[in-house]
């Protein structure tokens, strides 16, 4: 097993616990790289020993925790901020994903993130940009998945007026998301944990057929079981994941984060383990790939290939997705296509030079990236089907 890693695994451990991490980092930028790919970086600084730390790693670690509390601050400033104005708006509403997580947390800053996603009823969506505007947050970007805005303060929100995004049928129960919710205050409504939590899983599993999930975002589903297993309804939990199809992926999951960061559950047991050699597969693709698949090793085309061998469709679909995206993607890039879908390849002109203008580099490295063996998409083929995906 890789030692940074261990050396990674074994540091989250003791932030999670308030315990010291008295150890020598073996390989120090390597360290800094897998924990700031996989947004653990403000995490594992509070319990370095300076004194046993590189110089010039603790430093960075140093500017990333800092750099984690100040943005925490923000944005749980901006949730309470945004909380009060759709309550006020009288729009029901609900936030997603790192929202919730940070407060379960053993400290808010713990738990980083980029957007703050919020779920509203999609007949709601345009009381919320009539609201977003009058108080000057301006919209970036539509698509049919989500809407962006981003606030003064530099801070990201997407609003989704709609939850389940098709790429594998056995999930579309994740679109009933209104029927599992309770009100918490006034407008402002939570998942019931049962159906929070496989949420969380379908967005894992969504992510890693995509592209990648990086470690924090299995960490989140450890940390989840840990705050909520006492008040889960295990035969409920049991009944959506069986409907999701999940039984094996849920397993994975579980066993993995008892494996890797030292959980121990007293009703939930996973009945899959993973064997060492998938397992030691599975800690390559998550450290390489990072959170959304951010790492600097990892082919972001990779995900895409083996998605699409395995719904039997060709590399060459593949490359004519990537030249010609769907109307909802357009849309999203262009908002005007809304009112005139027909100009549709006229928009896929201008996405053209403005890609070989602006990104010519950086579109030949994704069009070389498709250049992957078939042994290796044979091999992620296997382990996708191996964890239930």
């Amino acid at each position: 097993m890789n030692k940074t890693f261990n050396e990674v695994k074994q540091a989250v451990q003791r932030a999670l616990s308030h315990t010291s991490f008295n150890h020598e980092i073996t390989d120090p930028k390597a360290f800094y790289i897998m924990t700031m790919e996989n947004g653990l970086s403000g995490l594992v600084f509070s319990v370095l020993d300076e004194s046993k730390t590189h110089p010039e790693l603790y430093h960075r670690l140093k500017r990333n925790y800092y750099d984690y509390i100040a943005r925490d601050i923000k944005q749980i400033e901006t949730i309470q901020f945004l909380d009060e104005r759709l309550n006020a708006g009288e729009i029901d509403h609900l936030f997603l994903k790192g929202s919730i997580l940070k407060t379960i947390y053993p400290e808010t800053y713990m738990r980083a993130m980029g957007d703050i996603d919020i779920l509203i009823h999609e007949n709601d969506l345009y009381k919320v940009h009539k609201l977003f505007s009058e108080h000057h947050i301006k919209c970036t970007s539509k698509s049919v998945q989500h809407d962006v805005f981003e606030m003064k303060n530099g801070i990201v929100i997407e609003v989704h007026p709609i939850l389940y995004k098709e790429f594998n049928d056995h999930y579309q129960f994740i679109g009933e998301v209104w029927n599992h919710v309770h009100l918490e205050e006034k407008y402002r409504f939570r998942m019931n944990p049962e159906f929070e939590l496989i949420y969380l899983m379908y967005h894992l599993a969504k992510h890693i057929e995509s592209g990648g999930i990086g470690l924090r975002s299995v960490l989140d589903i450890g940390i989840y079981l840990q705050a909520y297993e006492e008040k889960l309804n295990l035969e409920l939990l049991k009944q959506f994941i069986t409907q999701m199809h999940m039984e094996t992926f849920f397993d994975v999951i579980l066993d993995f984060v008892i494996k890797t960061f030292g959980f121990e559950y007293q009703f939930i047991k996973p009945q899959k383990r993973l064997n060492e050699e998938d397992y030691n597969y599975f800690v390559k693709y998550l450290t390489i790939s990072g959170i959304h698949g951010i790492g600097r090793d990892y082919n972001v085309m990779q995900a895409r290939t083996v998605s699409y061998a395995k719904n039997k469709k060709s590399k060459l679909r593949l490359i004519f997705d990537i030249f010609f995206p769907k109307l909802d993607i357009m849309m999203g890039i262009y908002p005007w296509l809304r009112k005139a879908k027909m100009l549709l390849p006229f928009a896929w002109i201008i996405r053209w030079i403005h890609i070989m203008i602006k990104r010519p580099k950086k579109s030949v490295k994704k069009l070389a990236q498709l250049n992957i063996s078939q042994e290796e998409i044979k091999r992620q083929k296997e382990f996708l089907e191996t964890i239930g995906l």
